[in-house]
């Protein structure tokens, strides 16, 4: 996401020295969003067409035995030897990340055999007979669903309430901490040049890399644990997924109660990615800083969505706070534009006002120089009342500078904000 930021100058003016203003607009980015979308609908589908034989159990081997005669040895029983079973192999993943202006860490033990068996798992829709309707539904909970021995979610969970708790943090806190985490996971672009599954969230998590759907996948299972509502967006016609996290129903896109949630990037909750390429890279530049406020929550560009794995809990209410800081920026913006009109306006009246003065101190400097003293006494009046209304002229137009300056500087300190990590 890119944001406008102003560069301002401080000017100043006196009486014998005019400057004029130059007001300069650069643009300031940021990284690309990197978002492209899994085309769920081209998953394999695979008819198998005969049911799975289940696994053979093996069989016991039973055999009588003899009654041992009164003049045999004795034997001793031997216990049998046990099979030494290898330590799981673990590797150890440091992340770290920035939340509201602060850097945090936090380290969690993987293991090698539980990624392995995520990797080889199944990762595409297959069905007997009749496609259900809601097949959707079930190819997503297949990923969502841990793996007997998998505390990934929970360790990582418990992690982020350690730093919560030392911070002292919110629920509303902890849950953004949470999104910031996921949005600091870099983009595997080695699955963005070609068509690919999703990966499980062991994956994500031990790979330190995944697309939106992998994320996506990877924040549903952290909401649900911090005990949030949470649902998938699918969105088809942008190539892109989102998640949404449940929210008061003013604020809820779709028509869901469900804020809308960005996570390949930095992006503030319920704010709204307004360009996207083919790809599903997040793209957006401004010519200016009017309006790039304007439309931050709207999702009318992105088309159809499909929703899946819904479900209720606790609302995030920290949006309200969210909006409140578009609308001062939006304001802002405003002023600026109009301070702009109006600064430029006093620009060209003080301009005019510093010719007739000019114009008249020549006037009186010939007269001088002639030594026609009684124009020259007759001709001060007027120069100085022209001299009087050039001295007001330019104290406006120094004082409108600088609340046009003032609300550059506050606009740029907002936005900065706002789009900061």
């Amino acid at each position: 996401m890119r944001f406008v930021k102003i560069l301002f100058f401080t000017v100043l003016f006196a009486l014998a020295s005019y400057r004029v203003v130059i007001f300069i607009y650069q643009n300031q980015t940021e990284s690309k969003v990197s978002a492209p979308r899994v085309d769920i609908s081209s998953l394999s589908k695979t008819l198998t067409g005969q049911d799975i034989p289940a696994a053979t159990e093996s069989q016991l081997v039973s055999s009588s035995v003899d009654t041992v005669v009164d003049n045999a040895s004795k034997v001793d029983i031997k216990k049998p030897t046990e099979e030494v079973i290898p330590a799981t192999s673990t590797k150890k993943q440091i992340f770290q990340w920035s939340y509201a202006g602060q850097k945090y860490s936090l380290q969690l033990v993987l293991s090698e055999e539980m990624y392995g068996i995520y990797r080889t798992s199944p990762k595409s829709y297959s069905y007997q007979g009749e496609l259900k309707a809601d097949w959707h539904e079930d190819y997503y909970a297949m990923f969502l669903k841990s793996k007997t021995g998998d505390t990934m979610i929970t360790d990582l969970v418990d992690g982020l309430k350690n730093i919560a708790t030392a911070n002292k943090m919110s629920s509303d806190q902890l849950l953004e901490l949470t999104i910031s985490f996921i949005q600091a996971l870099p983009y595997d672009f080695s699955k963005n040049i070609k068509f690919d599954t999703p990966n499980y969230p062991y994956e994500t998590i031990y790979k330190k890399l995944g697309v939106c759907t992998d994320k996506v996948l990877l924040s549903v299972a952290l909401f649900r644990k911090l005990g949030y509502g949470a649902i998938m967006f699918d969105l088809p016609s942008v190539n892109h997924a989102a998640v949404g996290v449940q929210c008061p129903q003013e604020y809820a896109v779709f028509g869901s109660n469900y804020c809308y949630v960005e996570t390949t990037n930095f992006f503030p909750i319920s704010v709204v990615p307004q360009d996207f390429k083919s790809t599903g890279i997040v793209d957006k530049s401004f010519d200016s800083y009017k309006g790039q406020f304007d439309n931050v929550f709207s999702v009318t560009h992105l088309g159809q969505v499909e929703v899946y794995q819904q479900t209720t809990g606790l609302e995030y209410r920290g949006v309200a706070n969210i909006h409140a800081k578009v609308d001062k920026l939006k304001s802002l913006e405003s002023s600026i534009a109009s301070d702009f009109v109006l600064t430029a306006s006093l620009e060209k009246n003080t301009q005019e006002a510093k010719k007739q003065v000019v114009a008249l101190e020549q006037q009186l400097n010939a007269l001088k120089t002639a030594g026609s003293i009684d124009e020259y006494n007759n001709l001060v009046p007027t120069y100085n009342i022209k001299a009087k209304e050039y001295n007001e002229a330019l104290g406006n137009f120094n004082n409108r500078v600088g609340i046009y300056n003032n609300n550059v500087k506050l606009y740029n300190v907002l936005a900065s904000d706002f789009y900061s990590k």
